[in-house]
Protein backbone atom coordinates (compact mmCIF):
# COMPACT_ATOMS: atom_id res chain seq x y z
CA UNK A 1 0.00 0.00 0.00
CA UNK A 2 1.09 3.32 -0.69
CA UNK A 3 0.39 6.96 0.42
CA UNK A 4 0.50 9.71 -2.60
CA UNK A 5 -0.12 13.18 -2.27
CA UNK A 6 0.57 15.64 -5.20
CA UNK A 7 2.05 12.60 -7.53
CA UNK A 8 4.96 11.92 -5.04
CA UNK A 9 5.10 8.70 -3.31
CA UNK A 10 5.24 9.79 0.02
CA UNK A 11 5.17 6.39 1.81
CA UNK A 12 5.25 2.69 0.97
CA UNK A 13 3.64 0.33 3.51
CA UNK A 14 4.94 -3.30 3.23
CA UNK A 15 2.83 -6.16 2.90
CA UNK A 16 3.76 -9.46 4.05
CA UNK A 17 5.40 -11.49 1.60
CA UNK A 18 5.97 -9.15 -1.03
CA UNK A 19 9.66 -8.67 -2.14
CA UNK A 20 8.87 -6.91 -5.65
CA UNK A 21 6.91 -3.77 -6.42
CA UNK A 22 6.10 -1.93 -9.31
CA UNK A 23 5.86 2.17 -8.54
CA UNK A 24 2.37 3.37 -10.27
CA UNK A 25 3.01 5.37 -13.59
CA UNK A 26 1.64 8.96 -12.91
CA UNK A 27 4.39 9.57 -9.88
CA UNK A 28 6.67 12.22 -10.68
CA UNK A 29 9.02 11.79 -7.50
CA UNK A 30 9.87 9.40 -4.98
CA UNK A 31 9.61 11.07 -1.54
CA UNK A 32 11.36 11.46 1.01
CA UNK A 33 11.88 8.19 3.87
CA UNK A 34 9.33 6.84 1.07
CA UNK A 35 10.21 2.66 0.95
CA UNK A 36 12.85 3.45 4.36
CA UNK A 37 13.06 0.38 6.17
CA UNK A 38 11.09 -2.41 3.63
CA UNK A 39 13.56 -5.09 4.36
CA UNK A 40 11.69 -7.28 2.85
CA UNK A 41 11.82 -5.36 -0.73
CA UNK A 42 13.94 -7.07 -3.41
CA UNK A 43 13.53 -5.26 -6.05
CA UNK A 44 11.82 -1.60 -7.25
CA UNK A 45 10.79 -0.61 -11.11
CA UNK A 46 10.32 3.07 -11.43
CA UNK A 47 8.16 4.30 -14.07
CA UNK A 48 9.35 6.82 -16.73
CA UNK A 49 8.17 10.33 -15.48
CA UNK A 50 10.02 10.38 -11.99
CA UNK A 51 12.53 12.77 -11.25
CA UNK A 52 13.78 12.38 -7.90
CA UNK A 53 14.42 9.93 -5.59
CA UNK A 54 14.17 11.58 -2.59
CA UNK A 55 16.46 12.10 0.67
CA UNK A 56 16.21 8.71 2.54
CA UNK A 57 14.16 7.24 0.31
CA UNK A 58 15.34 3.20 0.25
CA UNK A 59 17.33 3.49 3.59
CA UNK A 60 17.92 0.59 5.47
CA UNK A 61 16.21 -1.91 2.56
CA UNK A 62 18.49 -3.91 3.27
CA UNK A 63 17.66 -7.01 0.90
CA UNK A 64 16.88 -4.50 -2.27
CA UNK A 65 19.20 -6.05 -5.02
CA UNK A 66 17.98 -4.48 -8.20
CA UNK A 67 16.26 -1.33 -9.26
CA UNK A 68 15.34 -0.32 -12.11
CA UNK A 69 15.28 3.56 -12.47
CA UNK A 70 14.01 5.18 -15.71
CA UNK A 71 15.70 8.01 -18.05
CA UNK A 72 13.67 10.49 -16.06
CA UNK A 73 15.38 10.77 -13.11
CA UNK A 74 17.36 13.70 -12.76
CA UNK A 75 18.28 13.68 -8.81
CA UNK A 76 19.27 11.15 -6.34
CA UNK A 77 19.29 12.98 -3.30
CA UNK A 78 21.28 12.56 -0.14
CA UNK A 79 21.59 8.38 1.39
CA UNK A 80 18.86 7.69 -0.96
CA UNK A 81 20.05 4.00 -0.83
CA UNK A 82 22.28 4.28 2.34
CA UNK A 83 22.39 0.85 3.76
CA UNK A 84 20.95 -1.35 1.18
CA UNK A 85 23.41 -3.78 1.64
CA UNK A 86 22.17 -6.20 -0.98
CA UNK A 87 22.06 -3.47 -3.80
CA UNK A 88 24.19 -4.94 -6.26
CA UNK A 89 23.03 -3.30 -9.83
CA UNK A 90 21.78 -0.34 -10.43
CA UNK A 91 21.27 1.74 -14.09
CA UNK A 92 21.75 5.37 -13.60
CA UNK A 93 20.28 7.20 -15.93
CA UNK A 94 21.23 9.03 -18.86
CA UNK A 95 19.73 12.54 -17.76
CA UNK A 96 20.73 12.13 -14.06
CA UNK A 97 22.52 15.70 -13.33
CA UNK A 98 23.14 14.77 -9.54
CA UNK A 99 24.25 12.24 -7.18
CA UNK A 100 24.27 13.36 -3.28
CA UNK A 101 26.22 12.79 -0.48
CA UNK A 102 25.93 9.32 1.14
CA UNK A 103 23.32 8.27 -1.97
CA UNK A 104 25.07 4.60 -1.94
CA UNK A 105 26.93 4.55 1.74
CA UNK A 106 27.00 1.13 2.67
CA UNK A 107 26.04 -0.45 -0.47
CA UNK A 108 28.25 -3.66 0.07
CA UNK A 109 27.20 -5.73 -2.54
CA UNK A 110 27.84 -3.07 -5.41
CA UNK A 111 30.32 -3.89 -7.91
CA UNK A 112 30.38 -1.84 -10.26
CA UNK A 113 28.36 1.09 -11.29
CA UNK A 114 28.57 3.41 -14.71
CA UNK A 115 28.24 6.98 -14.03
CA UNK A 116 26.69 8.65 -17.54
CA UNK A 117 27.95 11.84 -18.86
CA UNK A 118 25.39 14.15 -17.78
CA UNK A 119 26.79 13.89 -14.21
CA UNK A 120 28.18 17.22 -12.89
CA UNK A 121 27.57 17.14 -9.46
CA UNK A 122 28.88 13.62 -7.45
CA UNK A 123 28.07 14.90 -3.54
CA UNK A 124 30.50 15.13 -0.06
CA UNK A 125 30.67 16.66 2.78
CA UNK A 126 32.84 16.73 6.08
CA UNK A 127 30.99 15.05 9.03
CA UNK A 128 31.22 16.12 12.57
CA UNK A 129 34.03 14.41 12.94
CA UNK A 130 35.72 15.63 9.95
CA UNK A 131 35.96 12.20 8.11
CA UNK A 132 34.51 12.55 4.31
CA UNK A 133 31.25 11.07 3.25
CA UNK A 134 30.96 10.62 -0.21
CA UNK A 135 28.07 8.83 -2.54
CA UNK A 136 29.42 5.86 -2.71
CA UNK A 137 31.20 5.72 1.37
CA UNK A 138 31.76 2.04 2.68
CA UNK A 139 30.90 0.69 -0.73
CA UNK A 140 33.39 -2.40 -0.19
CA UNK A 141 33.22 -3.91 -2.88
CA UNK A 142 32.76 -1.41 -5.85
CA UNK A 143 35.79 -1.78 -7.62
CA UNK A 144 34.99 -0.44 -11.06
CA UNK A 145 33.04 2.82 -11.60
CA UNK A 146 33.02 3.32 -16.25
CA UNK A 147 32.85 6.58 -17.05
CA UNK A 148 32.06 8.20 -20.62
CA UNK A 149 34.09 10.06 -22.90
CA UNK A 150 32.59 13.37 -22.00
CA UNK A 151 32.58 12.72 -18.00
CA UNK A 152 32.85 15.57 -15.69
CA UNK A 153 34.86 12.78 -13.69
CA UNK A 154 38.07 11.01 -13.90
CA UNK A 155 39.62 7.38 -12.07
CA UNK A 156 43.24 8.16 -11.45
CA UNK A 157 45.30 5.80 -9.60
CA UNK A 158 42.23 3.65 -8.39
CA UNK A 159 40.12 6.52 -7.56
CA UNK A 160 37.45 8.73 -8.79
CA UNK A 161 37.74 12.42 -9.06
CA UNK A 162 36.44 15.81 -10.47
CA UNK A 163 37.84 16.04 -13.78
CA UNK A 164 39.91 19.09 -12.50
CA UNK A 165 41.48 16.90 -10.10
CA UNK A 166 40.54 18.55 -7.20
CA UNK A 167 38.77 16.88 -4.98
CA UNK A 168 39.20 12.96 -4.79
CA UNK A 169 35.64 11.10 -4.51
CA UNK A 170 35.64 7.89 -3.89
CA UNK A 171 38.68 5.07 -3.17
CA UNK A 172 37.89 2.06 -5.38
CA UNK A 173 38.12 -1.57 -3.29
CA UNK A 174 41.25 -3.23 -3.96
CA UNK A 175 41.04 -6.82 -6.12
Amino acid sequence: MAFLTDMVLRKYIPEPGISQVVVPEGITRIGECAFKGCTELESVIVPEGVTRIGYLAFHDCINLKTIKLPGSVEEIQAFAFENCKSLSEITLPCRLGSIEQGAFLGCESLRSIEIPDSVKQIGHFLDLWFDTVGAFEDCKNLKEIKLGLDSNFVIYKGALWTKDMTQKLFELAVE
